[in-house]
């Protein structure tokens, strides 16, 4: 019911923004000057245009404005017997609605709790109880909570928990969930709060423990961890740093330091071979070039989940630049059909994606071939509005 009102009430701000721009466009018709090519007239100047659309995506989204907007540019709204307009306007691809931000349903106690539907229901108990506090009790102004889940403020506060989670992108879930993988329970039970979260050459986020003895003790006591040397930990002074037991492949970092602060980070190819008697690591050479050039040159493969959040930012960086174009640039028409045909398609990529993405390192492999062919194409359109939006400069001295 709710669902219905609510595309009705969209109908009706189309209908209202399209009636007014006719109304406008018989008293102010100015001709051809005002149109997108020759011969072609908006019917209405561009600074009323452009009051049109930005009242219209307040009111019903940027599906609604498209739709609006490509009427108007082809024949001011009309329909002409004969004209292309009849079916070109109604048949012109349009972006899937943006989700606006609403509150929360269900009150106070719904803004802290996931949908039963939701993805991120997938991630470990434990890891999801630890996100829980990080984002309640930053909400709720606790005590040294200021910087819990960061990556998911950086656009204001979020209306709720599952759109903070949306904020850290598929690969914050993904390297999420591996580490919790490769950690578990008996190491993630000193952990309250995890802080900002990134991903590249390596993939980690900052947390709080009010243990840091109990944390350090366990990783002693690991058996699948062993305690750096000052060599292998000289990035990461003054922590004392614990290294996973893997060689050539995915392995876990923790570093720790009282003031300094503490983190864990999956190194994409880690360097231990063994663990000495003493309980340090005795570091696979083999493995070591590989390391040294992600973490000293920053070789790095991108994973699908972070190809598919740099699409996204892609998209709406340009969404975001074509809105602010005069709609008497000819490139405009064609930058909003791309957009139209970019945005559904980004959408149900991620949706897919982020399904994968709470499987750790085993969703990250299936996403390698359902996700990342799916991705690169889209991202291929993006780069190819791009450079019709932002071309290149001639490189200094062509010519000579």
């Amino acid at each position: 019911m709710i669902q219905h009102e609510a595309e009705r009430s969209r109908a009706l701000s189309i209908h209202a923004a399209a009636d007014g721009a006719r109304a406008n466009r018989a008293a102010n018709s100015v001709g051809p000057t005002d149109g997108v090519g020759p011969g072609v007239g908006l019917g209405i100047n561009g600074t009323a245009i452009q009051r049109l659309a930005l009242s219209l995506q307040r009111s019903a989204g940027n599906r609604a404005t498209t739709q609006v907007l490509l009427d108007l540019q082809r024949c001011g709204g009309e329909r002409h017997a004969g004209c292309g307009c009849v079916s070109e306007s109604s048949e012109s691809p349009v972006p899937a609605s943006v989700q606006r931000d609403q509150p929360a349903a269900g009150g106070a106690a719904a803004k802290f709790d996931l949908p039963s539907g939701s993805a991120f229901n997938g991630f470990g108990a434990g890891l999801l109880d630890i996100l829980s506090r990080s984002f309640r009790d930053r909400v709720e102004g606790g005590s040294g909570a200021e910087k819990n889940l960061d990556n998911a403020f950086w656009a204001g506060t979020p209306r709720d928990f599952e759109q903070a989670l949306v904020r850290l992108g598929t690969a914050g879930a993904n390297l999420l969930q591996e580490i919790w993988d490769r950690s578990g329970s008996s190491l993630f039970k000193s952990l309250k709060y995890i802080q900002n979260l990134w991903s590249g050459t390596s993939r980690g986020f900052k947390f709080v423990t009010l243990d840091i003895p109990g944390l350090e003790k366990d990783l002693i006591g690991h058996s699948s961890f062993c305690r750096d040397t000052p060599t292998g930990e000289s990035e990461h002074k003054p922590s004392r740093c614990y290294r996973e037991l893997v060689a050539g492949a995915h392995g876990l970092h923790y570093c720790l330091h009282e003031t300094g602060g503490c983190e864990v980070h999956i190194d994409m190819h880690q360097t231990v071979k063994k663990k000495d008697d003493d309980g340090t690591c005795a570091y696979s050479w083999r493995s070591l070039p590989m390391h040294w050039g992600e973490v000293f040159l920053g070789f790095s493969g991108e994973s699908p989940f972070e190809k598919v959040d740099r699409t996204k930012a892609k998209i709406e960086s340009l969404r975001k630049q074509v809105e602010k174009m005069p709609l008497s640039d000819s490139r405009v028409p064609d930058a909003l059909k791309a957009l139209a045909s970019m945005e559904p398609k980004i959408q149900a990529t991620e949706t897919k994606a982020r399904d994968l993405a709470v499987k750790g390192e085993a969703g990250e492999r299936e996403a390698q071939g359902s996700i990342m062919p799916t991705v690169t194409a889209i991202l291929d359109e993006a780069i190819n509005l791009d450079l019709t939006l932002n071309p290149p400069l001639p490189e200094f001295g062509g010519g000579f």
